[in-house]
């Protein structure tokens, strides 16, 4: 079931790309991760496989840029998956809010809703800065008792297209490497998935 907004880009994941995340979300769980606390189910090996297929896709959909796959040193906030600064918030059951915040999670991150309910085909439909969503009365949840969280409904103006998280991206990346730096990374990166 599709979101009902405009704008949501779809991923395909191929069956290699399926197998290396599954075995990166094997590996996050096997290294006893720090944010342990993150996973809220009964069987995170399932929970890392499906997060790391779901940051997955949405590198895939940011690349070129750096994806941080996991860290053994605990670090307090946890770091953002894309660029230093986008958070993803994968979600495979279609009953569930696609996108959530938090309270501990920093207000400066983009927090990116991926859809994956359809795998291998994946939605990334929309994001949201923590600061916009946090805090907000309006967007309070609590799905899980003792684990609140801010999550705005499906089509909420407050959830922008990933275009505009897409260029972001770019001008911080401009800022950072300089003018023309996507063209000459590009170019050695076409799509060397086969």
């Amino acid at each position: 079931m599709p979101l009902d907004v405009p704008w949501t880009n779809y991923i395909v994941l191929l069956d290699s790309d399926t197998q290396f995340a599954n075995q990166l979300g094997r590996d996050m769980q096997a290294s006893r991760s720090q944010y342990a606390d993150y996973i809220t189910t009964k069987d995170p090996v399932r929970a890392h496989e499906h997060g790391a297929r779901c940051e997955y896709a949405a590198w895939l959909y940011f690349r070129p840029a750096c994806w941080l796959l996991f860290t053994r040193e605990k670090q307090t906030p946890k770091p953002p998956d894309i660029e230093g600064f986008i958070e993803v918030r994968g979600r495979y059951e279609a009953r569930h809010h696609p996108l959530y915040v938090l309270p501990k999670d920093p207000p400066e991150y983009a927090y990116l809703g991926v859809y994956a309910h359809n795998h291998p085909t994946y939605e990334i439909f929309g994001w949201v800065w923590g600061h916009e969503i946090k805090d907000k009365e309006e967007y309070y949840q609590c799905w899980i008792p003792g684990q609140p969280c801010f999550a705005p409904k499906r089509g909420d103006p407050i959830i922008k297209p990933p275009e505009l998280l897409y260029a972001e991206l770019r001008r911080r990346q401009t800022d950072k490497y300089g003018p023309g730096w996507f063209d000459r990374v590009w170019i050695d990166n076409i799509d060397e998935r086969q």
